[in-house]
C-alpha cells in the first residue's frame, strides 16, 4: 500500500482495497480518498505541477513515507486523489507494538524507549517496535547515547546509523540490539503525528504552525514572526504551480544548531538564490527561541550574497615541542588546530567561525600525565558532526572527566555550525565565559544562572537570586563530568511567578516532589511579562539525605510519632493557635504514594489543605501525592487541625 501523508485533507473512507491484518493489533489498512476542503486550495484543484524533489506534471506531491523529503511517489499516476494506508492508534492510545526489552514510554506514550531508561541499558538485548498500521510519522530523537557501531537502532529496517534529532520519518518500525561489551545510557524515540496542512495561499502549502505572509503571499515565515517563534515547533512547506521559483532568505534569526530551517536537509542559510525544488522543513527544540525568519519564493533568482574570506589557520606544529618536551599537550592528525595562545586547548578548523565540511581530526595526548577534559563551546550539527571520546560520541555530561584514548572529530558534507574548542587541563577549576559556566564534581551551567556554595553543597539559583531575576533569560543545567548527582532544593517558590516562567526536569515541570531524584536536564525560561516570584536554588548532593516515599517538608507540621507515613497539624489533635504558620510537603525522591485523610476539620467550611493548588475536598482521597501539598493557618481558622498519611496502596 501506498504510505504517504497526504497534504490535503482527508474526508470519509470510500472503500476497502486490502485487508491486511496486524495479528498482533487486530487492526486492518485502507485507503482513503483525499479532498481539499472548501475554499482552502482556492479555485483550482488540484493544483497543476505541485513542484517536488521530482517532477510529475498534474499530480499532486505527497508528504513522502521514505524519509527522503517531499518526492513524487514511484507508483501509478493518480492525477485528483492521493491514498493513504494508515490506521490511526486512536487518541491518548500508543502508536506502537513492542516485543523484546524496550518499551512504550510511561510519561508519553508517542515514545518507546532502550532498557532500563533513562539509566543504561544492558548487554545483548534485543527488541523490536512496530508502528501500528505503518503510519507515516515524524520521527522525533529525544535521546540516543548508545555505543556507536556496536549498539544500534534501525529505523525502517535502514542500516544503522547515528540518530539525531533531523531525523524525518519513520513508516514502520525500529529494531534494537546491544552487543556484549560497553553499553551507554540509552535513547527515547518519539513517532510524533506529522502536522496537517493548515494554510494554502500563493505558490505556498504549509503544514504546521508556520505562516504565509499577510503582507506578500509569496513568503512564509516563522510562527509568531516577526515575534520569537516557541518550543518544540515543526512545519512542512512546499511550492506548488508550474513557475520555477528561488530561494530569497528574508529574515533568518534562529537558535542554530538545535533550531533549524533546511531544504533537502541543507541549511537554508547556503541556498540563497537556488531552486526551491524541495520540502522546506522548519523544527524547533525545547529550549532557546530567537527572533524569527522569512523566507520568500521569488520568481527570479535573488543573487547569492558574497561570503567572506574563511581564512586559513596557520598550521600549528603538532609533534615534538619547539623548547622542551613539557610543553607539547596534544598530537593531531588532521586540520584541527592548537589555540596559539593556550597550547592545552584544540579548536574546529576556522573557530571560532563555522567549520567546514568533510572534516576529520584526532587528537591524541603527549605523556602518560593524567589530564581532564574542559569545553569551552560545542555547537555542531547535532547526531551528523561529533567528537567522539572514548568511543563515545560526545555529550557536555562527559566534560570533567579523565581524557582516556584519543579524541577524533568528523563532520558530514551538509550542515555546519559554530564549532568547538576543548582544552587538557591538570585540574579542573570553575571557569565562565559570558554565558557558560563549569562548577567541578557539580553543575555545567549555560546561561545566567548562579552557581553558589551553601553548607558545603554546590548549588545554582535563578538570576539575582533572592532578588526577582530580569525577563527574557533561559538557562540549561546539567550535571558536570556525567556524575550521579540527586536533587536537593534549597529554595523553589511554587506558589507565584507566572506560569510562562518554568523550570522543568526531563520536560516536566520541577517542583519539591523532585527531591532525592537523581538530577536529569533541567531547563528555565522566563518570558517577557513582569515576574513576580518564581525564585529557585537547586543544590546537587552526593546521596539521597533521607529515604525515598517518605514525607519531607517546610514549615511547623510534624510526622505522627506512631505512623511515619502520616503528617499533622502543629500540636495536633489540640489546636495550633495563632499566628503566620505555613506548611509545604511532599513525598521524597518522587515516590508515588496515595492519599489518606484521617481527619480534615473544616470550621471554615473550607478544607485547611491543598494539592496542586486545588483544595484537598474528602473526594481527593487516594489520589496520588503530586507534587506538593500546602497549609497555611491564616486562611483555614486556628481550630481546623488535620491528618493526612502516604500509603503506598488505596
Amino acid at each position: 500500500l501506498a504510505q504517504a501523508i497526504c497534504v490535503y485533507r482527508p474526508v470519509a473512507i470510500t472503500h476497502t482495497v486490502s485487508a491486511m491484518t496486524l495479528s498482533r493489533a487486530g487492526l486492518f489498512a485502507a485507503c482513503a480518498i483525499c479532498v481539499p476542503a472548501a475554499g482552502e486550495l482556492g479555485p483550482t484543484y488540484p493544483p497543476q505541477g505541485l513542484r517536488g524533489s521530482a517532477r510529475t506534471g498534474d499530480r499532486p506531491t505527497v508528504f513522502d513515507s521514505d524519509g527522503d523529503g517531499m518526492n513524487s511517489m514511484n507508483t501509478t499516476r493518480v492525477p485528483m486523489t492521493t491514498t493513504t494506508a494508515s490506521v490511526d492508534p486512536g487518541e491518548g492510545l500508543s502508536p506502537w507494538v513492542v516485543e523484546g526489552a524496550c518499551k512504550v514510554s510511561e510519561d508519553d506514550s508517542d515514545c518507546v524507549e532502550s532498557p532500563n531508561f533513562p539509566e543504561n541499558y544492558g548487554n545483548n538485548q534485543r527488541c523490536t517496535a512496530t508502528l501500528i498500521g505503518f503510519k507515516t510519522r515524524f520521527l522525533d530523537v529525544l535521546r540516543y547515547d548508545v555505543e556507536f557501531n556496536y549498539d544500534d537502532v534501525r529505523i525502517d529496517g535502514q542500516a544503522p546509523q547515528e540518530l539525531s534529532r533531523t531525523q524525518m520519518t519513520i513508516s514502520r518500525g525500529l529494531e534494537w540490539s546491544s552487543d556484549d561489551s560497553t553499553v551507554g545510557g540509552g535513547w527515547k524515540l518519539c513517532a510524533r503525528p506529522l502536522p496537517v496542512t493548515t494554510e494554502s495561499r500563493g505558490p505556498w502549502i504549509v503544514a504546521g504552525p508556520c505562516m504565509v505572509d499577510e503582507s506578500d503571499v509569496n513568503c512564509v515565515t516563522s510562527p509568531n514572526f516577526p515575534a520569537a517563534y516557541e518550543n518544540d515547533d515543526m512545519c512542512m512547506m512546499v511550492v506548488r504551480g508550474d513557475t520555477t521559483r528561488y530561494v530569497n532568505l528574508v529574515e533568518h534569526d534562529v537558535a542554530a544548531p538545535h533550531d533549524f530551517l533546511v531544504m533537502g536537509w541543507r541549511n537554508i542559510t547556503t541556498l540563497q538564490g537556488q531552486e526551491l525544488n524541495d520540502t522546506v522543513i522548519w523544527r524547533s527544540d525545547k529550549s532557546k527561541t530567537a527572533g524569527g525568519w522569512k523566507l520568500c519564493a521569488d520568481e527570479q533568482a535573488a543573487p547569492a550574497p558574497t561570503p567572506a574570506p574563511t581564512p586559513t589557520p596557520t598550521p600549528t606544529p603538532t609533534t615534538a615541542p619547539t623548547s622542551s618536551p613539557g610543553d607539547a599537550v596534544w598530537a593531531v592528525d588532521g586540520p584541527c588546530p592548537i589555540d596559539e595562545s593556550d597550547a592545552e586547548c584544540v579548536t574546529s578548523t576556522s573557530y571560532p567561525r563555522d567549520y567546514g565540511s568533510r572534516e576529520s581530526c584526532t587528537m591524541t595526548l603527549v605523556g602518560s600525565e593524567t589530564r581532564y577534559l574542559a569545553v569551552d563551546r560545542y555547537e555542531v550539527e547535532e547526531g551528523y558532526d561529533f567528537l567522539t571520546v572514548g568511543g563515545r560520541q560526545f555529550e557536555m555530561r562527559m566534560a570533567g572527566g579523565a581524557i582516556e584514548g584519543p579524541i577524533t572529530w568528523t563532520s558530514d558534507e551538509s550542515i555546519t555550525a559554530g564549532g568547538w574548542r576543548i582544552c587538557a587541563r591538570r585540574t579542573i577549576t570553575t571557569s565562565t565565559t559570558t554565558t557558560r559556566t563549569f562548577v567541578p564534581g557539580s553543575w555545567f551551567i549555560d546561561g545566567p544562572c548562579e552557581a553558589v556554595v551553601e553548607d558545603g553543597k554546590q548549588c545554582v539559583t535563578s538570576p539575582n537570586f533572592p532578588e526577582p531575576y530580569e525577563n527574557n533569560q533561559q538557562c540549561s543545567l546539567s550535571i558536570y563530568g556525567g556524575m550521579t548527582k540527586y536533587l536537593d532544593v534549597g529554595y523553589l517558590d511554587e506558589a507565584s511567578g507566572y506560569r510562562a516562567d518554568s523550570l522543568l526536569m526531563g520536560g516536566e515541570e520541577l517542583s519539591h516532589h523532585d527531591n532525592g531524584r537523581a538530577v536529569g536536564e533541567i531547563t528555565w525560561s522566563a518570558d517577557s511579562l513582569t515576574s513576580v516570584g518564581g525564585t529557585w536554588k537547586l543544590c546537587a548532593i552526593d546521596s539521597p539525605r533521607q529515604e525515598p516515599g517518605t514525607w519531607d517538608w517546610t514549615g511547623p507540621c510534624v510526622l505522627d510519632p506512631a505512623d511515619s507515613e502520616c503528617i499533622m497539624s502543629p500540636n495536633f489533635p489540640e489546636s495550633y493557635g495563632e499566628g503566620d504558620q505555613r506548611c509545604s510537603m511532599w513525598i521524597y525522591g518522587g515516590e508515588t504514594r496515595y492519599l489518606e485523610i484521617v481527619r480534615m476539620d473544616m470550621t471554615t467550611g473550607f478544607p485547611p489543605l491543598f494539592m496542586g493548588g486545588k483544595p484537598v475536598f474528602e473526594n481527593r482521597e487516594n489520589e496520588v501525592i503530586h507534587p506538593v501539598l500546602s497549609w497555611n493557618a491564616a486562611t483555614t481558622g486556628t481550630d481546623s487541625v488535620w491528618k493526612v498519611c502516604a500509603r503506598r496502596d488505596f
